[in-house]
């Protein structure tokens, strides 16, 4: 029998996760290094000012959390609404549109990231409503790192006693 997962899962947006029956967060890591892309290299100046948003957001949870709040002020809670809206609203004038039948290429990427953050704004934003959701999921990718390191190495395990003494001998080093 599997144990159906509880809590929130925190993923990168990749649409199958989607069928999984829980509360999704979107790891805002991969937002920023998106938006790093576009704003840097394509110098779209809209995605700088949603890193900007981003990161503003993520500290007046921090500061919150740190002072014993469990939630944000409707100030601060406010935060992601209408700049999210207004780089959407904007994108025409400072983004070229894609081309039609063009699946790469810095409008399409730019474009899709814009519409995903727009659609998703719940789950993107998340952390700033439950601050049990986290603003990332870096950790647990830095928890099956290796795993999937020596995974990718050998090929994979030849029985499951193999896999349950690496992940024992892996948790013993760790300490």
């Amino acid at each position: 029998m599997i144990a159906k997962m509880q809590g929130i899962a925190v993923h990168d947006g990749w649409r199958p996760y989607r069928s999984y029956d829980v509360v999704h967060q979107l790891c805002n890591a991969h937002h920023l290094r998106e938006l790093a892309s576009v704003g840097v290299v394509w110098n779209q100046a809209w995605a700088n000012e949603l890193i900007a948003l981003l990161v503003e957001a993520k500290d007046a949870v921090d500061a919150a959390r740190a002072t014993g709040q469990t939630t944000l002020s409707p100030s601060a809670a406010a935060l992601g609404a209408d700049p999210l809206r207004d780089a959407h609203c904007s994108r025409p004038r400072g983004q070229p549109s894609t081309a039609v039948g063009r699946r790469h290429g810095r409008a399409r990427t730019a474009a899709n990231l814009l519409k995903r953050l727009d659609t998703e704004r719940a789950d993107v934003l998340r952390f700033t409503e439950n601050f049990d959701s986290p603003f990332d999921n870096n950790q647990a990718e830095r928890d099956v790192r290796m795993v999937k390191l020596q995974q990718k190495i050998s090929g994979s395990w030849r029985t499951l006693t193999g896999a349950r003494n690496y992940t024992a001998i892996a948790a013993t080093s760790r300490r």
